[in-house]
């Protein structure tokens, strides 16, 4: 018999209880500062290239200066913009050079934070679970899975990449390139447009249970990367509303986050904000949030199966063959 809706939900408001009982118990009582430093460093590790950056430039368009205040002034930056038009196509090899270079460095960039962030996820994993601070221990213990994860991450953004690149070009040979109606232009601009946001919503799924179950299906079973996939698919299709009510909740507790650190900004008045812009200090303040999420899908996920319990307060239980996923019948 399989489990309704509200079992469902019971299960997940116990996994959000759960988490955040075991949140405070982690990095409050008590409070070890070296802990949250070291904890914070492999959160941050596993975030790379996540976090928003704040930054501001509103201000370039008042450096523009207004071409009706005066002819001089217009004629004036016409003559600058021919002369920077003059000088790159002179220089057009040395741009080009200079693009390439540009270009391989932030493509080396990426797939080094990339790799960081793959390889410090299961370390992530691996302390919120035992309740450690350990850094040498996981990052040894699950290279492999690492490596998997962030060979498949790679593939995932090249994809979505190609993608995003096809319906571009497809939308500008759209408006530029179609001799027909306008009325036919909108609407395969329309169709278009649904396709980028239906793939922008898929790739946002696919992340998101990356990262909340797939990888703790790699770590439980230290399965590859494409293996734990293939087991996530059969289990979410046994527990199909357990996963929308998880992603139901995990929006409304998302919301409920934003605002209470929203609040602790305002209390501390925005010296927490500041703080938190800076890069791995922000995430040593954050840190609350980060464990408890994980937490969360922890408990979430060891809440379908027996076999899949790991949250254990002596070490995490050994090794053993992924269980047939199965409609479990409620209690």
């Amino acid at each position: 018999m399989d489990r309704s809706f509200a079992q469902y939900f019971d299960l997940v408001m116990a996994s959000a209880k759960a988490a955040w009982q075991r949140m405070v118990r982690m990095l409050f009582k008590p409070f070890d500062i070296e802990k949250w430093f070291i904890l914070g460093f492999v959160a941050w590790l596993a975030t790379l290239g996540e976090q928003g950056g704040g930054g501001g430039g509103g201000r370039i368009f008042n450096a523009i200066p207004d071409h009706n205040k005066g002819g001089a002034g217009s004629q004036q930056i016409q003559h600058v913009l021919a002369a920077v038009f003059n000088w790159c196509r002179e220089h057009l090899l040395l741009i080009c050079v200079l693009a390439l270079v540009i270009l391989t460095i932030l493509l080396a960039v990426w797939l080094v934070t990339l790799w960081l962030s793959s390889r410090a996820k299961f370390m992530f994993i691996h302390d919120v679970i035992r309740n450690q601070a350990l850094l040498a221990e996981p990052w040894r213990e699950y290279r492999a899975e690492g490596h998997s994860l962030f060979r498949w991450r790679v593939g995932f953004a090249l994809a979505v990449f190609f993608l995003v690149l096809f319906l571009v070009v497809l939308f500008l040979g759209i408006i530029f390139g179609l001799k027909s109606s306008l009325a036919a232009q909108i609407i395969l601009g329309i169709i278009v447009g649904l396709a980028f946001l239906a793939l922008v919503l898929a790739a946002t799924l696919i992340v998101q249970f990356l990262e909340d179950f797939v990888v703790l299906i790699m770590y439980r079973y230290r399965l590859a990367t494409n293996a734990a996939w293939a087991y996530f698919a059969n289990l979410a299709r046994c527990h199909w509303k357990g996963f929308v009510a998880y992603l139901l909740a995990l929006i409304v507790l998302s919301v409920i986050a934003g605002m209470a650190v929203l609040a602790a900004f305002a209390a501390t008045c925005c010296v927490a904000c500041c703080v938190a812009m800076l890069p791995y200090l922000g995430t040593v303040l954050m840190l609350p949030v980060l464990v408890f999420f994980r937490l969360f899908s922890l408990y979430f996920f060891q809440g379908l199966h027996p076999e899949f319990v790991m949250l254990a307060d002596e070490g995490v239980p050994p090794v053993v063959p992924a269980p047939e996923p199965t409609v479990q019948s409620g209690a």
